[in-house]
């Protein structure tokens, strides 16, 4: 099925599903927290692996959450991408 025929609505729903299952984003404690057309939202559990030897948040984990939720935005709008 060519994503673009997708509603909307249903499509938000398995991106939100997907996001749940997807194997990057779960391993990095990454969750998808809203959904709409050219936007996402996301947020990182920053837990003891996910920081520097400061006890900050590494910038490498926070480059993860930027580009899965850029991902995410970019599905919102039915275009299959790869970042």
């Amino acid at each position: 099925m060519d994503p673009e025929s997708i509603p909307q609505e249903v499509l938000f729903e398995k991106l939100l599903r997907h996001s749940l299952k997807d194997g990057y984003a779960g391993h990095n404690d990454i969750r998808v927290t809203a959904l709409r057309e050219g936007f996402a939202q996301g947020e990182l559990l920053a837990s003891d692996q996910a920081l520097n030897p400061l006890k900050m948040v590494h910038g490498g984990a926070l480059t993860g959450l930027a580009d899965t939720i850029a991902g995410f935005a970019v599905c919102t709008l039915g275009v299959q991408s790869v970042t």
